[in-house]
């Protein structure tokens, strides 16, 4: 246990830096007398600096968090956890972080870092990466490390936009992370909302045609979920539409589609992009934290069998507690 918490006051210290004593404590949910004792232990050990600006992790820090992180897996029964999740539900593979998105924020960075050094281990030269949009996807692009060289790969937004963020669009997410891959892009502006015969229209131009085209070629495809109550509600789902999907008992969301707990579409969003019918031969790689998930990204292995889940343990446990609910 008192590696698992040096551990966590050494990995927010790495995502935070500079960051201060009290801060570290509020985030973490430990008393500022643990935390000044264990940042005393660290410093003299040389893993962190103590400075007017805040706390920095050194490079013996950085090292000692890449070494540590294995034996914190099976400490914490990451790989049980990873295991169960392969054996009971219909995925490809599953991969499972330290922490919970719901207790602790900066669990997203590391969930992030994972879910990009599994896209870096899918893609292979000449690939087109089809992304979603959403501030997991955003952390998924920044936690890719900038690349050296160029890569002959093709980025590009798997459906038109949300009404949203402008930082976490599928267009600024799909330019963040194409740069950071060392490949290129090409953005998709079709909003969404539009009505039906409006869209209809805007669908026989031919750049949107051909962007539709290259959504169907990708190879790889990488997106969140979302629970279906939130994203109706970011997209400004009428009273009517919520109250539908709430009859129609929709747990989640991926690419505009909402769907129910036995992976059947109930309402699809009126935008255009990738189509969930068509995935067949693709990579398809889902990012998700935090507990209140779980029953979306069960569903969403029926939706889309055969997917590689990167998930955070909080969401894991639960997923792993209703796939075996399912079981007996």
């Amino acid at each position: 246990e008192l590696l698992y918490l040096r551990y966590l006051i050494l990995r927010h210290i790495f995502f935070s830096q500079p960051v201060g004593r009290r801060t570290l404590a509020a985030d973490l949910d430990l008393q500022e007398r643990q935390v000044r004792r264990e940042v005393e232990l660290l410093r003299r050990q040389g893993l962190i600096l103590v400075s007017n600006l805040g706390i920095l992790i050194t490079d013996e820090g950085k090292s000692l968090l890449r070494e540590i992180e294995e034996y914190i897996r099976h400490f914490r029964g990451l790989n049980q956890l990873e295991e169960q999740i392969k054996k009971s539900a219909n995925v490809a593979n599953a991969y499972v972080i330290a922490g919970d998105v719901d207790s602790n924020p900066i669990v997203l960075k590391t969930l992030a870092r994972k879910a990009a050094e599994v896209l870096l281990a899918h893609l292979r030269e000449g690939d087109i990466l089809a992304i979603s949009g959403g501030t997991t996807m955003a952390e998924v692009a920044a936690a890719l490390p900038p690349s050296g060289k160029r890569r002959e790969v093709l980025v590009i937004p798997a459906r038109g936009g949300l009404t949203e963020n402008v930082e976490i669009q599928a267009n600024t997410v799909t330019a963040a992370l194409a740069k950071n891959l060392g490949g290129r892009y090409r953005l998709f502006h079709l909003p969404d909302g539009l009505e039906k015969d409006v869209l209809e229209k805007l669908l026989s131009e031919p750049t949107i045609r051909e962007h539709l085209d290259l959504i169907q070629k990708a190879r790889v495809v990488l997106h969140g979920i979302g629970t279906a109550e939130n994203m109706a509600k970011r997209r400004g789902f009428s009273t009517n539409v919520l109250s539908e999907l709430q009859r129609k008992d929709a747990v989640g969301e991926v690419f505009g589609y909402y769907y129910d707990s036995h992976g059947q579409v109930v309402h699809a969003a009126s935008s255009a992009g990738l189509q969930i019918d068509k995935l067949d031969g693709k990579e398809v790689i889902a990012v998700a934290g935090g507990k209140q998930k779980a029953a979306a990204i069960l569903a969403a292995t029926l939706l889309i069998p055969g997917q590689t889940l990167v998930l955070d343990e909080g969401v894991a446990a639960e997923l792993v507690e209703l796939l075996q609910v399912g079981i007996n």
